[in-house]
């Protein structure tokens, strides 16, 4: 996500921003001052936005008419069920964006072979 502030002539703070869409298209957006003042930007993250698509200069963006930050989820604290649902643990497709395996820390080698640290030191 981007955005950038802008000001009118009459010196309101309007925003444009460029997001991915939940397929991974990007997509514009243009924030009108009334909409800015409204529905501010507050931080990183996913939003759920609504409004009019409109052309300009062969350029398509949303003319937000509402705008909210959407809360993220916590993957450790997702219900069995739901994941299992979604197999986002399986590195599977869903609603066309592949989710890869989860990083799992693993212990080191319990063979007697001296770490390559070790082996500088002497």
């Amino acid at each position: 996500m981007t955005t950038k502030d802008a000001r009118t002539r009459g010196g309101h703070i309007m925003h444009f921003g460029t997001f991915y869409d939940c397929n991974g298209e990007i997509f514009d957006s243009v924030h009108f001052p009334n909409i800015a003042t409204k529905y501010p930007f507050r931080g990183r993250g996913f939003y759920r936005m609504t409004g009019k698509v409109t052309e300009d200069f062969g350029v398509f963006a949303i003319e937000v008419a509402d705008m909210e930050k959407m809360p993220m989820i916590n993957k450790r604290e997702m219900p069995v069920d739901m994941a299992s649902r979604s197999q986002l643990l399986s590195g599977s497709k869903l609603n066309g964006i592949h989710y890869s395996q989860p990083i799992t820390q693993t212990k080191p080698s319990s063979n007697n072979t001296p770490s390559d640290r070790q082996r500088a030191d002497r």
